[in-house]
């Protein structure tokens, strides 16, 4: 009797050990669900990003269709990246140009740093074009090809006659 009465005094107290236990468990996961989502839906982003991650946030975007050249556009985030705003863009289909898209609270950011790099740009063409040209390193693969197609001819294997130049030592 005594036994019985101890035994079950002692499950009793496990099953309740076992049910706090689990339910702290299970608040500390949900809290830091809830905390990754947070996190993932209010991140700022400094620099160009990729375009998935950024428009994944819950920020309000800002779109620009710009018909530049990529010499104009690689100028224009050079001078984003300076003042650390978080930006990506997309080539759209069916349209010229590349969409610029940006967080609202950056526009006039945004903007001065277009008009500044418009302005360096019709001040010092030849600056700005030596600054942006793409050295042979910062191409791309397929650039790289166009490249050596356009400026290299293949003109065959020339192997070097055997013994003609050459002549015995005495």
């Amino acid at each position: 009797m005594e036994q019985d009465r101890m035994l079950y005094q002692i499950t009793n107290v496990s099953k309740i050990t076992g049910e706090l236990v689990l339910k702290a468990l299970w608040a500390m996961t949900q809290h830091m669900y809830e905390k990754h989502q947070y996190n993932q839906n209010n991140q700022s982003f400094t620099g160009e990003t990729n375009y998935n991650k950024f428009m994944a946030t819950n920020t309000d975007k800002e779109f620009k269709n710009l018909n530049v050249t990529e010499a104009h556009l690689d100028k224009l985030k050079n001078y984003l990246e300076s003042y650390g705003i978080g930006f990506t863009t997309r080539k759209t289909k069916g349209q010229e140009g590349q969409d610029l898209i940006f967080e609202v609270k950056n526009k006039a950011i945004v903007e001065r740093s277009m008009e500044k790099a418009l302005q360096d740009m019709t001040r010092n063409p030849k600056k700005v074009a030596d600054q942006i040209a793409k050295k042979p390193g910062d191409r791309s693969i397929s650039e790289k090809i166009a490249y050596f197609k356009n400026h290299f001819k293949y003109k065959g294997i020339s192997s070097p006659s055997k013994g003609k130049d050459k002549t015995k030592g005495v």
